[in-house]
């Protein structure tokens, strides 16, 4: 993760890294899919 390519890559896109055991990013990744599931179901967004 020390290239630069990577390191402009994750500036240009304002990536946010952690570094963090497999249960933990299990445990962010699911809070995430919750807190943008009810984003969505609120804004009323549906697939075309």
């Amino acid at each position: 993760m020390q290239a630069d390519a990577f390191k402009k890559l994750s500036v240009n896109e304002r990536l946010v890294l952690i570094a963090a055991p497999p249960q933990e990013f299990g445990r962010y990744y699911r809070s995430e899919v919750e807190r943008w599931r009810k984003v969505i179901e609120d804004a009323g967004i549906k697939i075309e």
